[in-house]
C-alpha cells in the first residue's frame, strides 16, 4: 500500500542512526487486512541500542494498535463535511429564497399592470394619466428584476468552482 514506502524509511533509518541521534517519529502504517476485509492501523516507534563503540545491538520499539483512533477520525472527518455540505445547502437555500421574494416583487408588476392597463383602455374615458403611470412601474420593474439577473449571472460566474 502508500504507506510502505514510509515504514520502509523508518526501518531502513534505524540501524544507520548514530548514538547520540533522537528516536525516530513514530511511523503510522496498515498491516493486512483480518479476515473481515478491514485493516489494523499501527503506531511504530524504534530505537537501535548501540555497544560503546556505536555497533548495533538490538532494536528497542514498540507497536500500537492505533484503529480505534483512526476510526474515529475518520468519523470526524466524515461528520465535518456532511456539516460544511449541509451549511452550503443552507447558504444557497436563504439566498434562493432572497432571489425567489425579488423575482415575485419585480414580476408582479410586469404580470398584472398590463391587465389593469388593458382593462382601462377599454373603458369610454381611459385615464392616461394612470396609464403612464402604470406603465412607468412596469418599467420600472422590469428594469429591477434585469438587476436581479445580472446578480445572479456574476454569481453563478464567481462560484462556478463551488462544488457542493
Amino acid at each position: 500500500p502508500d504507506d510502505l514506502v514510509a515504514v520502509r524509511c523508518f526501518v531502513e533509518a534505524l540501524p544507520g542512526a548514530p548514538a547520540e541521534a533522537t528516536p525516530p517519529r513514530p511511523v503510522e502504517c496498515r498491516a493486512r487486512p483480518g479476515a473481515d476485509g478491514s485493516h489494523t492501523w499501527l503506531s511504530i516507534t524504534g530505537q537501535v541500542v548501540r555497544d560503546p563503540r556505536g555497533a548495533p545491538l538490538s532494536l528497542i520499539g514498540s507497536i500500537r494498535d492505533i484503529s480505534a483512533t483512526r476510526r474515529i477520525e475518520e468519523r470526524e472527518r466524515l461528520v465535518r463535511d456532511r456539516l460544511g455540505r449541509a451549511q452550503r445547502m443552507e447558504s444557497i437555500s436563504l439566498m434562493a429564497g432572497g432571489i425567489a421574494h425579488d423575482l415575485n416583487n419585480v414580476m408582479f408588476p410586469l404580470i398584472g399592470m398590463p391587465e389593469a392597463i388593458l382593462d382601462e383602455l377599454e373603458s369610454p374615458a381611459p385615464d392616461l394619466g394612470m396609464i403612464r403611470r402604470d406603465l412607468a412601474d412596469i418599467k420600472s420593474s422590469a428594469s429591477s428584476a434585469l438587476e436581479v439577473f445580472r446578480d445572479l449571472l456574476t454569481l453563478s460566474r464567481s462560484g462556478s468552482h463551488l462544488q457542493i
